[in-house]
């Protein structure tokens, strides 16, 4: 099992990959400084706020989603954005609060109670356990599960992976046995289920015995996907996805 965190940022200096250490020193000014404080802004206001709730109003986010308790796109961005927040905070600082913060969003996402749903309800039409929230949350989770683990004890390694793969994996690996059509018809789905999950097999590398399986299929359907490209980068669909 490869060290943490190797997901965007390298425990150690790896084919000039940036390093923990790099990342601290380039927050210390110009640009980055200005992104970092924002990025630590919102994550101390989640401190005192909590987790994102499948009923939260937010901004953009439609009433009527609230009222169904739908994870549709807005809360669940969102969700997943706390999460990673928490954990890079933690991993820049240090600060205890910053890691409670992210495995409280998880205990809140984690828990059919309080996320009943980890597909949105337009979606159930398809018949398969798993979507584009699911994509979502599993990459988000994966990425805060790299940056956090180096600071988690075995048993909340654990507990992280058990949840991913009761709410993420396991339904992903289920509906692909049912061959969806976001295998095969390459679109925005396919990149975000199947590359989100392939991002979470990438984080739990030598942790959980479908992570190299998640991973493959990542691969596969990126290659293919790539080719769907123009001979410029033209996406191949709609310009408001491709915005």
């Amino acid at each position: 099992m490869s060290s943490h965190p190797r997901l965007l940022i390298s425990s150690t200096a790896t084919n000039g990959l940036r390093t923990l250490e790099d990342l601290k020193a380039s927050i210390q000014g110009e640009w980055s400084q200005a992104n970092w404080q924002s990025v630590l802004a919102s994550a101390e206001k989640a401190l005192t706020k909590g987790p994102i709730l499948i009923d939260d109003v937010l901004p953009d986010r439609v009433q009527s989603m609230v009222e169904a308790k739908n994870p549709d796109y807005v809360v669940v961005e969102a969700a997943g954005q706390q999460v990673l927040r928490a954990a890079l905070a933690h991993l820049l600082t240090g600060r205890l609060e910053f890691k409670a913060s992210a495995m409280d969003q998880l205990k809140a996402l984690y828990d059919p109670e309080v996320w009943p749903d980890w597909i949105d309800q337009a979606h159930v039409k398809f018949d398969y356990p798993a979507d584009l929230r699911t994509g979502m949350l599993s990459q988000a989770i994966g990425v805060a599960y790299d940056w956090l683990a180096s600071s988690l004890t075995d048993e909340e390694r654990a507990w992280v992976i058990e949840g991913l793969n009761r709410r993420g994996i396991q339904p992903y690996l289920d509906s692909m046995e049912m061959t969806p059509w976001w295998s095969y018809e390459l679109n925005n789905w396919s990149t975000v289920i199947m590359g989100g999950l392939g991002i979470a097999g990438m984080a739990l590398d030598g942790e959980h015995p479908a992570a190299q399986r998640l991973i493959d299929l990542g691969v596969e359907v990126m290659d293919k996907y790539l080719l769907t490209y123009g001979p410029e980068g033209e996406f191949n669909e709609s310009v408001g996805y491709a915005g």
